[in-house]
């Protein structure tokens, strides 16, 4: 691959893979997400009293969390 002349070099498929977050990561972290705002609603907590930083660490979280148990128990 090439960029005005100069050679650019991609990382692996593998890398690249890595990188991204997988889709079934993407759907446990929303579910996560789903559970902590019913969690939150029980607790009298409205989603409008929660930043969006709450939110955003809650998924990355949970992402996290699924990764690692991927991991684990992968063979």
């Amino acid at each position: 691959m090439t960029r005005r002349g100069r050679r650019v070099m991609m990382p692996d498929r593998h890398v690249l893979a890595a990188m991204i977050p997988s889709l079934h990561s993407i759907a446990v972290a929303r579910i996560e997400a789903a559970r902590i705002e019913v969690a939150d609603s029980i607790a009298g907590r409205t989603e409008a009293e929660r930043t969006s930083a709450d939110r955003i660490a809650a998924i990355l979280c949970a992402a996290r969390r699924s990764e690692s148990t991927q991991r684990a128990t992968s063979p």
